[in-house]
């Protein structure tokens, strides 16, 4: 295989050099010193180094740029980025996901620019590549893939190429087996250096490319040749990001470059080339020639000019000798789809598709957009598109308005400003000009256009954003041939300029261009899309260095290059306003804009809407060459465009064909831009020209040069140039830039004759653009849609059509109307010829496969346009006959290969070919006529509409039809008839054979299509039947116009059923064609609904109702099931009848029910995701309502017989009824709950609102007899939850905000009402009453279960009480039924604990309530609700004395409580945090008030609500705390405290069961106490709490949940040792003053004790309390302020810090514990603190020594003896002071001691990483008692006379004696370990210890 692949390689011509004898410039070129002088270089440089990453980079970017690699070796898409190692050829994206698919051992993908390259890869890559690849591969003959083609086509063709290995020539190679496959044994040949290229020469020559230094080299290189590759780590450069440029790797000498400079531009050896190319061409070949030349000589010149890249000169100079030896490989011909050597004629074509699409100088493009970063014009974001930042951009087409405010130059003549937009990255223009024309004063030249400069530029779409687009404005002023002198001139702005003389000529002359950067603007959020103008800065004017390069200025510009201001100028100022929608939309929100010129782009948009036509053909003059003659100076050209139409009598000029853009009139002639002095001009000036469809086939552009003398006014025409603007055919000439020869000027259109005279050394350059939508540059597409006119033979026709399949699409969607109408005429005329009708068919499909890919989205709007055609436009009535009987014979046989290929591609396009169909049909049902119709269908008329024309039917509201003539006015009763004709029975025979043929076709395709869904082989099929889905709604329903509703529902049946369960792959395909047939006319038809609703049942329950955890495929498969359910009930209900009903209660019962709640759990990524693959708009929060809507429909039309029935029928024991009942109820109370009190709807939807709570009130009267008649025993385990769902929707009913129509206003009730009774007038009834009805009711049958029922009723009816206080009915029930349930519960359990809690906590939400009134809830529950009861007590003879006793107690309890929690409640409603102390306080009154009247339920209640408030204050303490009290008042076991057992239901397949109890309240108050204790770092506490909680479950033998809490207990021991905690400190607070607030009186005169916040010192804490108390005035004197300022009006404290304090028995910790437990039970249940102030007994001067005079005054502070800290609240009263003095013995005890426990601290907690602390404490310590701190104890204490003064002492010495021995042995330990754990930088400070410990043991000696 290698050794056929390389002699393949070397009998073929290179692809990238020419193979005759015509390439001796290139020899010349590189021969003798240009090589010596390389070589030379080379070995004088030193060695040099590249990363091979970058090497391998260097040789693939070099490979991409040869012929045939720069394309996709598969497809032929331009710019591959991938490529195909195993096979050695580039490749593009797409194909290479085709590639991936096959596996690595068929092909081997990588990313050209992002994967790692091994060098055996690259070397593949070198050897073969896509020309030589493609003749191994593709050797026999085949039909390759075009860059459109469908991916199922491409996959089919590679899969052919690669694997299959079809089309290699000979079987030899297919049956070879090498050890290597042929490309690795072919590269394995290569010994080349990597970075070294072999090319050939025209005589078979063979020279090396360097791509590192850019040599070049006849030699063949040998050996490394001071080139290093070394690993990627190794290269410093590339982690610095620095690019590998040859430019700075390898320094070419400056007399090198100018060799190779000079060598390039010699005209000579071009020239002589060139004729020698010319000499053997003639005719037609030979114009093609010429168009060759100019275009490469210009990219010659470019190159020379722009590039410094030897190997792209190279390349182009490669490419140059293929073309003009006649031996160029084009990369791909885009008509006919192979790979061809061409000669000048097709190579034409392909080079200026290359000119135009690829850049060959592509290697130094980014270095130039990089210096663009360096020009003023662009800041850092200005290279948007390259970074990627377009997110700020437009996403979608708009239009850009532009407004010309002003402009402020000194031109001093008139002027013309030419304003476009420009694309930097594409570098080209986008749009046409804008021609502003302005005087020399700088005013518009019409009054009208004074301050209405104004221009839109429409359809700018995101690429043309993304690609850096800017305003480019060029500014020609309009004058004589100098510019006069401006020195003294101002600006135009100013209207004080001169105007010319009159005896001046006028020309066109360059002044200035501006440039403004829309992109930039874009990404800087300065334009947006919402329609506000930008201003910027006037733009400044720049004036060009000479005036032949003025066509580039703006190039110069946006490289940065430096260009003058230009004199005297401001600059031009605009406004933009971006906005989006459409284009005739604009004059309506921007009237100003009405009248403003509209610029279009140079090519079509790429949205395209029915009816949108252009005719322009834009013509570009470059420039020209021209000779000077016998001047002296150069000329001064100017160039005059005009437009010549041969009429066979001399020719003659078309008239005002010529427009210079928008806002400028049309011209016949168009004159240019005069160049001063340059024989060369460069013009670069665009126009456009408007030709209609007969006159172009006849019209030359003409372009005449001319000689301007501007003294002598003259203009003397010397030269002139010409192009037909068609050729032969008529096909217009292509896109491109053009060389005109040129030919002496005689005044006369001689060219017409042919009797002009060449002047062989003269050109002219232009470039056309043709923009149309009327002619065509495709031969093939002209001649097919010309197929009539010109003539065609069959034969020919045929041969078109034949490369029909080649037309580019765009040309396509183009002419689209005029292809369809072409074709379908083609269909009819030779509908006899089998053979053109397969090719028409082959090419429709084609067409349609085509429109409707992928691909053809990037032209937005291709197929509405479609579908525009079919529904407006299509005329042919017999082309459904052939697509019918076509796709018939397609399907016929599934199996047959050949046929299957021609059906995928048919299913692809299968939509539009049945609508083909069903258009054409009734196309032809409309021609025959409505009597023949109506006769061939039995009756006198039209089948669908037999009444005379004008009359309709119209029925009254009983349903009794009348007629109306709309065109006489009249109305009858009496049906007309159709006036009776005589009727052709042969037409009606044939029709009805006819039509009977079609309907028998239609059927038999429907067959086939259903046989197609049933199958699940081949394995293309499941693909299809995709495809087949999505097409089969919309074409279905139209089939209703030839079908009955019988036969429609048939087929949808039929269709559906094939489709089997067993494929997955396509389920959310089927279920959405469910459900858009659900969303069509078929639905609302009843026999064809009544036949598809039971399969689309049987669909939906497969997917529906699954429960449980759901995949994303399954909640997508789950929201489309639910809404075909809701679609379907929408239809039913509307005709509601008794079998409907019964349908629709199965649908809810067997389906609807089981995923109502599921809805809720569906995340929006899902719905995104399906919306996205379906082409759906799902909404969640619309399906939830609809789903409401849904069920709340069913539930409302159902009776109790029909839910009666459901129950016998549907359900199979009383576990299924159960659950059927409570699913029910359940769902319909979730449908009217909400945190608003409207249910499922807004508030807003009254009408909605109304029916969900009326269909509600409804389904709980329908239940109550189910309940009553089957689960009557309320009492029971089972049934119980089925009375209290149906209790709670009662009252839900009842508590539906919306439905308090009485608290309306007045219009707002009657627009209520009106809306009820619209709907029915039985619903202006109001559902409250009807749902307390069925409560009441419920009550009444509750029997011995109501005692459990009491709490339910109890809230509700107190919720009655108040809210509908103004309906007196409803409370007065609500106060009878309160009383009931007092005496129910009493009769039960003899107490009323349920309802007296429920009572409570009903005022407590009330008055909580910021809405509600709370003095009237006060006085309501205080008053009037007690009231009612001692009223209902009064005449209740059977009262008991014990329950009245009880009563009453219960009412005068009540009264103190409720005094209190409404206290309470006002300071929780006004949720003021610095109120914390105060509501704390409250609560704690509650509380002790619940707890001595025994009510421990409510006494739990408050607990809970003390412990939220202190958990969000963050006192987890406390919190903690108050939740280990809740636990105390709870039992382990849940029946001692009279509740009911907690289950929990679930679904079951056949029953409602029960589910483990949780764990009781004890517990969960358990857990949570240890929760914030240990949030509190109260870890002690936390452990004695897990105790409690271990010790149960060990007593219940609960091990699984005991593991978990001996593993929380080991933690939290853990962190009493390792984790760090902080005390709080304590604050003492001494309130003085009569100026406190009435509800802070009690403050006045009493002293509390504050509990800290963590870390909070004294500073912290007076700021906060300032805060919380404003204007109290915080003193700072410790001293009691005098009694005049306590009883003054002020607020006045004093704050300090204060201890903790313990006596020794309360120390509960031994003396051996860490020192962190000590501290944390010195500060634990601590009820004393502590003050001390010290003092000296004598002044300074009288003090001996500082010790022996200093006293302690301390003050024990004692709290209220319930109090501790830390406990339930964080402020304490202080009920005790004492005061006492501590002598200085004693104060020199207590510093000692403290310092002693310290250092023990200190000692114990050292580790070798962390011993910093006691280094310091040591050296603090020792250092201090050395410095005096013992001898100061000594002389101060140890004195005779001491003990002589103060004999009281002496016992008290020996204590300090003692204390101070301590401290020497705790130092001497811990110098010890220090000494042990310090380093060797800290041992000088160890021994300074040392010395200064010595020195303090001496000292001690006492």
């Amino acid at each position: 295989g290698g050794n056929a692949l390389r002699e393949l390689r070397s009998a073929a011509p290179s692809p990238s050099c020419p193979t005759s004898s015509k390439g001796q410039h290139l020899r010349d070129l590189l021969s003798g010193t240009l090589y010596s002088t390389m070589a030379e270089h080379a070995a004088n440089g030193g060695r040099r180094t590249i990363s091979r990453a970058k090497l391998h980079r260097l040789v693939l970017e070099e490979l991409m740029q040869q012929p045939n690699n720069d394309i996709c070796a598969d497809c032929g898409s331009k710019e591959p980025k991938w490529a195909t190692t195993t096979h050695g050829c580039f490749i593009c994206i797409e194909c290479s996901g085709v590639h991936r698919s096959l596996g690595v051992h068929v092909s081997r993908v990588k990313s050209v620019t992002m994967d790692k390259w091994t060098e055996q890869e690259v070397r593949v890559m070198k050897s073969v590549g896509n020309f030589y690849a493609n003749r191994f591969y593709e050797a026999k003959e085949h039909k390759k893939p075009i860059p459109n083609s469908s991916r199922d086509t491409k996959i089919d063709f590679i899969v052919e190429k690669y694997e299959k290995k079809a089309y290699v020539n000979d079987e030899e190679f297919r049956r070879s087996v090498s050890p290597l496959p042929p490309q690795i044994a072919l590269a394995e040949a290569d010994n080349l250096p990597l970075w070294w290229m072999e090319y050939g020469t025209d005589d078979q020559r063979v020279y090396f490319y360097n791509v590192i230094t850019e040599e070049t080299t006849w030699k063949r290189p040998e050996g490394p040749e001071g080139i290093e590759v070394i690993e990627e780590d190794e290269v410093q450069s590339e982690e610095r990001g620095e690019s590998l440029d040859s430019d700075k790797l390898f320094e070419f000498p400056a007399e090198l470059k100018a060799k190779v400079d000079r060598a390039l531009n010699e005209d000579d050896k071009w020239n002589e080339l060139v004729s020698e190319r010319r000499a053997a061409l003639s005719g037609h070949e030979l114009a093609c020639f010429g168009e060759l030349v100019r275009i490469l000589h210009e990219n010659r010149r470019r190159i020379t000019k722009e590039q410094d890249s030897r190997s792209v000169r190279a390349l182009m100079y490669r490419q140059v000798l293929d073309i003009l030896n006649g031996t160029y490989v084009a990369p791909r011909n885009s008509a006919t789809g192979d790979m061809v050597m061409q000669g000048p004629s097709e190579a034409l074509l392909t080079l200026k598709k290359l000119a135009e699409h690829r850049s060959v100088v592509s290697r130094s493009r980014m270095q130039t957009l990089k210096k663009r970063t360096k020009s003023k014009f662009f800041g850092k974001k200005s290279s948007s598109m390259q970074e990627g930042e377009s997110g700020a951009l437009p996403t979608m087409n708009t239009h850009l308005l532009l407004d010309v405010k002003a402009c402020m130059y000194s031109a001093n003549e008139p002027t013309d400003l030419c304003i476009s937009l420009y694309s930097i990255l594409r570098e080209t223009f986008i749009t046409e000009d804008v021609v502003i024309s302005l005087t020399a004063s700088g005013m518009p030249e019409r009054d009208d256009d004074i301050g209405a400069l104004k221009s839109i530029f429409r359809d700018i779409g995101h690429e043309e954003y993304n690609s850096e687009l800017v305003l480019l404005c060029k500014i020609y002023r309009k004058g004589a041939m100098k510019t006069k002198d401006s020195s003294k001139s101002s600006l135009i702005a100013s209207g004080t300029a001169a105007p010319a003389p009159p005896d001046t000529a006028t020309f066109r002359r360059p002044y200035g261009c501006c440039i403004f950067n829309i992109t930039e603007s874009f990404s800087d959020r300065k334009i947006t899309v919402d329609g506000d103008e930008f201003s910027p800065d006037a733009l400044p004017i720049y004036v060009p260095s000479s005036e032949n390069s003025f066509h580039r200025i703006h190039e110069d510009l946006i490289n940065g290059k430096d260009h003058e201001r230009a004199p005297q100028s401001i600059g031009v100022v605009i406004g933009l306003t971006c906005v989006q929608g459409d284009f005739a939309e604009i004059p309506e929100k921007f009237p100003e804009y009405t009248s403003a010129s509209t610029a279009h782009k140079l090519y079509f948009s790429e949205v395209f809407e029915p009816g949108d036509e252009r005719n322009d053909l834009y013509v570009t003059i470059c420039g020209g060459e021209f000779q000077q003659g016998m001047k002296k100076t150069a000329k001064n050209v100017q160039l005059a465009v005009s437009v010549v139409c041969d009429d066979g009598s001399g020719g003659q000029l078309v008239p005002n064909c010529i427009t210079r853009g928008a806002g400028a009139g049309r011209e016949t002639t168009f004159h240019a831009v005069v160049s001063r002095h340059v024989n060369n001009p460069n013009v670069e000036e665009t126009v456009r020209l408007e030709l209609s469809p007969d006159d172009i086939d006849r019209c030359y552009l003409l372009i005449e040069a001319a000689h301007c003398v501007g003294h002598k006014s003259k203009v003397d025409f010397f030269s002139y140039g010409y192009l037909r603007l068609t050729d032969d055919s008529g096909v217009v000439v292509a896109d491109g830039e053009k060389r005109l020869e040129c030919f002496a000027h005689n005044g006369k259109f001689d060219f017409l004759d042919g009797k002009m005279k060449l002047k062989p050394k003269e050109s002219i350059r232009v470039r056309t653009r043709l923009t149309s939508t009327k002619h065509t540059q495709n031969e093939t597409l002209r001649s097919m849609l010309n197929w009539k006119n010109k003539g065609q033979r069959p034969p020919d026709i045929m041969e078109k059509l034949k490369r029909f399949t080649y037309i580019d699409p765009f040309e396509i969607i183009k002419f689209m109307r005029e292809v369809f109408d072409a074709m379908f005429m083609i269909f009819d005329e030779y509908e006899s010829s089998e053979d053109m009708q397969n090719l028409l068919f082959d090419n429709l499909v084609f067409l349609l496969m085509t429109l409707c890919d992928e691909k053809a989205k990037q032209y937005k709007n291709v197929l509405p346009l479609l579908d525009y055609y079919i529904e407006r436009d299509l005329t042919n009535t017999n082309v459904h006959r052939t697509i019918l009987r076509k796709l018939n014979f397609y399907f016929a046989d599934l199996e047959d290969t050949a046929k299957s290929r021609v059906l995928r591609q048919c299913l692809k396009g299968l939509k539009y070919h049945l609508k083909l169909i069903i258009a054409s049909r009734k196309l032809f049902v409309a021609n025959v006529g409505p009597e023949i119709t109506g006769a061939a269908a039995g009756g006198g008329g039209d089948a669908l509409d037999d009444l005379p024309e004008g009359w309709t039917e119209h029925r009254t509201g009983e349903g009794k039809p009348y007629y109306h003539n709309a065109i006489t006015n009249e109305t009858t009763w009496t049906k007309p008839q159709r006036e009776v004709q005589e009727i052709d029975t042969e037409k009606v025979r044939a029709f009805q054979e006819d039509d009977a043929s079609f309907r028998q076709e239609i059927h038999k395709l429907m067959n086939a299509i259903t046989d197609l869904m049933s199958r699940t082989k081949p394995d293309w099929v499941i693909i299809s039947q995709g495809i087949t889905l999505r097409a089969f709604p919309s074409f279905y329903e139209e089939l209703f116009l030839f079908f009955d509703d019988v036969e429609m529902g048939q087929l949808g049946k039929a269709f559906l059923e094939a489709i089997h369960k067993e494929k997955p792959r396509i389920t959310i395909e089927k279920l959405a064609v469910i459900w858009a047939l659900t969303r069509s006319s078929i639905w609302q038809r009843e026999a064809a609904r009544d036949i598809l609703l039971p399969t689309v049942m049987e669909q939906v329950k497969q997917h529906i109702g699954a429960g449980g955890e759901r995949t994303t495929e399954e909640a997508q498969q789950t929201l489309l099931c639910l809404e075909i359910l809701c679609d379907t009930v929408r239809v039913v209900e509307q005709r509601p009848t008794e079998k409907s009903n019964w349908d629709l209660c199965c649908l809810l019962g067997d389906v609807l029910l089981k995923d109502v709640s599921f809805v809720h759990s569906v995340d929006h990524e899902t719905v995104a995701q399906l919306n996205g693959r379906c082409n759906l708009k799902i909404d969640i929060g619309e399906l939830t309502m609809r789903m409401g809507t849904s069920v709340l429909s069913i539930l409302s039309m159902l009776t109790t017989q029909d839910l009666e029935r459901y129950l016998a029928e549907r359900c199979a024991d009383d576990a299924q009824r159960r659950t059927f009942v409570f699913d029910v109820l359940s769902c319909t109370e979730q449908f009217i709950r909400s945190e608003d009190g409207t249910g499922l709807f807004p508030f807003q939807w009254a009408f909605l609102v109304h029916f969900a709570f009326d269909a509600a009130a409804q389904v709980a009267a329908k239940a109550l007899p189910l309940l009553e008649s089957r689960f009557g025993d309320a009492d029971s385990r089972e049934n119980r939850p089925l009375w209290e769902v149906l209790v709670r929707l009662c009252f839900s009913v009842v508590r539906g905000r919306f439905l308090a129509i009485e608290d309306f206003s007045e219009g707002r009730q009657k627009y209520w009402r009106f809306l009820c009774s619209a709907r029915d007038p039985v619903d202006a009834r109001d559902p409250r009453d009807a749902a307390v009805s069925t409560a009441l009711s419920a009550w009444g049958k509750l029997g011995g279960a109501k005692a459990r029922f009491v709490s339910i009723f109890a809230r509700n009816l107190l919720y009655i009480s108040t809210e509908c206080r103004k309906r007196e009915s409803l409370q007065r029930i609500a106060f009878e039924r309160y009383y009931d349930l007092l005496r129910c519960e009493f009769e039960a359990l003899h107490d009323v604990k349920s309802v007296e809690e429920e009572t409570v906590s009903a005022f407590d939400e009330s008055v909580c309530d910021a809405e509600t009134d709370s003095a009237f809830i006060r006085e309501h529950f205080r008053t009037t609700l007690a009231q009612s009861v001692r009223d209902n007590l009064d005449t209740d003879q059977s009262a008991s004395e014990e329950f009245m006793r009880r009563v009453n107690e219960f009412i005068n309890d009540q009264g103190s409580l409720f005094d209190m929690i409404y206290d309470l409640a006002s300071m929780k409603r006004d949720k003021d945090p610095e109120m914390e102390d105060e509501t704390t306080k409250q609560y704690l009154y509650v509380l002790d008030f619940l707890q001595k009247t025994k009510r421990n339920d409510l006494f739990v209640k408050y607990l809970r609500q003390l412990h939220k408030m202190h958990r969000s204050c963050g006192n987890y303490v406390e919190a903690g705390i108050v939740a280990e009290k809740e636990s105390e008042m709870l039992p382990w076991d849940d029946e001692e405290n009279g509740m009911d057992e907690a289950t929990t239901r679930v679904r079951s397949d056949s029953a409602v069961v029960t589910l483990e109890a949780p764990e009781c309240e004890k517990i969960q108050a358990i857990r949570r106490a240890i929760e914030c204790f240990a949030g509190g770092k109260d870890f002690e506490r936390a452990i004695a709490a897990c105790d409690v909680l271990g010790a149960h479950y060990r007593k219940t033998y609960d091990y699984e949940r005991l593991g978990p809490v001996l593993r929380e207990q080991a933690s939290l021991y853990e962190a009493i040792i390792h984790e760090q905690r902080f005390p709080c400190e304590y604050f003492y607070v001494a309130f003085y003053g009569k100026g406190f607030p009435a509800e802070l009186a009690y403050l006045s005169g009493n002293a509390y004790i504050y509990k800290g916040d963590p870390l909070e010192k004294l500073g912290d804490f007076r700021e906060r309390f300032a805060k919380r108390l404003s204007g109290i005035q915080l003193l700072q004197s410790l001293d009691e302020p005098s009694a005049e300022q306590q009883e003054s009006d002020a607020m006045m404290a004093i704050v300090t810090n204060v201890k903790p304090c313990k006596d020794a028995h309360e120390n509960e910790v031994a003396a051996g514990a860490p020192s962190s437990v000590q501290q944390y039970f010195a500060n634990d249940r601590i009820s004393t603190f502590t003050m001390s102030r010290s003092f000296h007994g004598q002044s300074k001067e009288e003090r001996v020594n500082e010790f022996s005079d200093l006293f302690t005054k301390e003050t024990k502070y004692t709290i209220e003896e319930s109090v501790m800290f830390p406990g339930m609240k964080r402020r304490a009263l202080v009920v005790q002071r004492k005061e006492r003095t501590m002598t200085p013995v004693e104060n020199a005890i207590a510093s000692m001691r403290t310092t002693n426990a310290d250092l023990r601290d200190c000692i114990a907690a050292a580790t070798p990483e962390n011993y910093s602390s006691l280094t310091m404490k040591l050296n603090g310590v020792i250092d201090a008692a050395v410095q005096g701190g013992v001898r100061m104890y000594r002389d101060a204490f140890f004195t005779d006379k001491f003990r002589d003064e103060n004999p009281e002492e002496v016992p008290k010495l020996d204590e300090l004696r003692q204390v101070l021995h301590d401290q020497e042995a705790i130092l001497a330990r811990g110098l010890d370990k220090h000494g042990s754990l310090c380093s060797s930088e800290v041992q000088p400070l160890q021994d300074k210890m040392q010395r200064f410990f010595r020195k303090y043991k001496e000292d001690s000696q006492l």
